[in-house]
C-alpha cells in the first residue's frame, strides 16, 4: 500500500476532468561482453507494471485557482520485487528494479 498526497497549485482556473496517480515499475539490465572476437553490449527495459487511478473527479470540470491536496492510497500487487540496484565491474554490469509515481491533471479535452 502506497499512501501519500498530491499537490496542485493551480495560478488559473482550469477545465479538468480528474487527477490520476500512476505507478510504473520496470527492470534494466545492462552488460558488456568483451571477446578477443568481438565487444558486444546487451541492454534490455522491461515494463512490468503500469497501473493508473483516479484519485479526484471534478464535478464541474474545473479545478480552480490556489493549492489543493488530494491524499490517496495506491494498493500494489503482492508479487511486486522490491526496488533494488546491482553493479559489477565483471561485465561492466547492472541491474536495476525501479518505480516511479507521477500525478496528472487530465484536461477536459
Amino acid at each position: 500500500m502506497i499512501r501519500g498526497r498530491v499537490t496542485v497549485d493551480q495560478k488559473d482556473d482550469f477545465e479538468a476532468k480528474e487527477v490520476i496517480i500512476g505507478l510504473y515499475g520496470a527492470e534494466f539490465v545492462y552488460f558488456n561482453k568483451l571477446t578477443p572476437e568481438s565487444n558486444s553490449v546487451y541492454q534490455t527495459k522491461h515494463i512490468f507494471l503500469n497501473a493508473s487511478q483516479s484519485i479526484h473527479i471534478f464535478s464541474d470540470s474545473v479545478s480552480r485557482i490556489g493549492t489543493t491536496d488530494y491524499e490517496f492510497e495506491f494498493r500494489t500487487p503482492d508479487w511486486l520485487p522490491a526496488s533494488a540496484v546491482y553493479a559489477s565491474d565483471y561485465c561492466n554490469s547492472s541491474f536495476k528494479i525501479r518505480y516511479e509515481i507521477c500525478a496528472q491533471v487530465v484536461p477536459v479535452k
